[in-house]
């Protein structure tokens, strides 16, 4: 299991945020929810100190040794490799669930994008190939 804090929108002071559809492209959000979702931004009030955040919460990555995943594991697969089949079988990643509570109104782009990397499922879950059984 892997896991990260992202830092929740104030909701004293939540506004709508336009954001660019190229942008959402680049940083890789979900092509099919570019139209419909809607994103949200603390402003910053008197209750969270002018942050436009109060409180946090996890987002969250578990990948589950099944039967597509572990002779990968035991060969010592690359760590990309076991990443992708996870993914395949239904792996949620770190940014997945960010972009979940995003869509949710619960944090911003920037907070997952911040806690994320492009690959952080390979060294959160696999850890350099030192898993054990």
């Amino acid at each position: 299991m892997a896991q990260r804090l992202v830092r929740t929108i104030c909701p004293h002071c939540k506004t709508e945020q336009k954001v660019e559809r190229d942008y959402l492209r680049r940083i890789g959000f979900p092509e099919n929810e570019i139209e419909t979702a809607k994103f949200w931004r603390g402003v910053g009030c008197e209750q969270c100190r002018e942050l436009g955040y109060q409180g946090r919460m996890g987002i969250y990555e578990l990948l589950i040794l099944n039967e597509a995943v572990r002779p990968l594991v035991l060969s010592r697969a690359p760590s990309s490799t076991i990443a992708q089949r996870a993914m395949e079988h239904g792996m949620r990643t770190l940014r997945t669930d960010g972009w979940n509570k995003v869509k949710a109104a619960q944090t911003t782009i920037e907070e997952v994008l911040r806690v994320t990397q492009t690959e952080e499922h390979l060294n959160a879950l696999v850890g350099d190939s030192k898993v054990e059984m």
